[in-house]
């Protein structure tokens, strides 16, 4: 029971911290990304004064008024994801979990301590207020990427890299589009 519980401390801790990453990553994104959409609403209103047979005025205040309306409503959308607040508490409960499996550990290496097993429910039973204090769940990916750090050697390097891959994307690739798709519009213009 003890190994077993060690290493779901150890996974679920690995999986926080991984959400904990990611979704400050992901928070840095928006935020960049933001930015730089403003940004872009800037150097097109210049658009015609450095090349004005490029766009007529009428239409970069049509373009301008409609990347800064879509700017405000992505905003909001990703103000309400909240990612700095989660990943603050999923940082948090890897922190406490982090210090439940130092317990644990002193536990097992303590090999005459009495009233083991009554121990060791009692770091389950915390282990599991933990989670319900933190009422939130992490994503797939997270523990998948957990999954590989601990089970390295048992996992084939094309499913690892895929895994990697899925980690580093799956949840980006929409602030890379908006930081890249008006950089190529603009060029090609």
């Amino acid at each position: 029971m003890e190994k077993k519980l060690i290493y779901k401390i150890k996974y679920t801790k690995a999986a926080r911290f991984n959400a904990y990453r990611r979704l400050k990553s992901m928070d840095s994104l928006s935020t960049i990304s933001i930015s730089l959409l403003s940004a872009y609403i800037f150097i097109t209103n210049l658009i015609p004064l450095f090349f004005p047979k490029w766009l007529d005025p009428s239409t970069v205040g049509f373009l301008t008024s409609a990347f800064s309306i879509f700017i405000l409503i992505l905003s909001v959308y990703e103000a309400e994801k909240n990612y700095s607040l989660l990943s603050y508490q999923f940082h948090e409960c890897g922190k406490k979990l982090s210090k439940l499996e130092d317990r644990l550990q002193l536990l097992i290496e303590n090999e005459n301590l009495n009233n083991r097993e009554k121990k060791i429910a009692e770091i389950l039973n915390e282990y599991h207020d933990i989670l319900g204090t933190y009422d939130i769940n992490h994503d797939p990916v997270d523990s998948e990427k957990a999954y590989i750090y601990f089970e390295k050697e048992n996992i084939k390097i094309l499913r690892r890299v895929y895994i990697n891959f899925f980690y580093e994307f799956k949840h980006r690739w929409q602030y890379y589009l908006l930081i890249l798709l008006p950089l190529i519009f603009l060029f090609f213009l």
